[in-house]
C-alpha cells in the first residue's frame, strides 16, 4: 500500500511538472507579442532584438508593394533565414524613395542580419 501511495505522489509531482507551460511558442495572454524577434542566441548582446514592429511603423505610409516585400522579408527574418532576409533588406534600403526615418531601420536590420547571416543562423 506504501508503495502504491509512493507512485501516485511520484506521478502527481513529476508528471504535473510541466502544466501550464506554452508548446506552441506564442506570448501568454499577459505578454503580448511586440514584434521583436529575439536574436539573442545569435547576435552580440549589444544589438538586441531585431525590430520588426519598428519596422512596419516606420514603414507603415510606404506603397503597397514595398509593404508586402517587407512583409515578406520580415516572415523570413522570423523564420531565421537571415541570409535571404539580409539581401532583401538590403534592396528595400536601395529604394530612393525612401525617407530618413526608413533608411535609418533598414541599416540598423541590415547590421544585424549581417551578423546573424555570418554566424549561419
Amino acid at each position: 500500500m506504501t508503495g502504491m501511495f509512493v507512485a501516485i505522489v511520484f506521478i502527481a509531482v513529476f508528471g504535473l511538472a510541466g502544466c501550464g507551460k506554452s508548446q506552441t511558442g506564442s506570448p501568454p495572454a499577459d505578454k503580448p507579442d511586440t514584434g521583436a524577434v529575439s536574436t539573442a542566441t545569435a547576435a552580440p548582446a549589444s544589438a538586441g532584438p531585431l525590430d520588426v514592429a519598428r519596422l512596419r511603423q516606420v514603414f507603415a505610409s510606404a506603397n503597397p508593394q514595398l509593404l508586402i516585400f517587407l512583409d515578406e522579408t520580415i516572415a523570413e527574418i522570423k523564420a531565421r533565414n537571415y541570409q535571404i532576409a539580409l539581401g532583401q533588406m538590403q534592396r528595400i534600403g536601395s529604394d530612393a524613395k525612401l525617407t530618413p526615418e526608413q533608411k535609418e531601420a533598414v541599416q540598423a536590420a541590415v547590421l544585424q542580419l549581417q551578423g546573424l547571416a555570418s554566424r549561419g543562423r
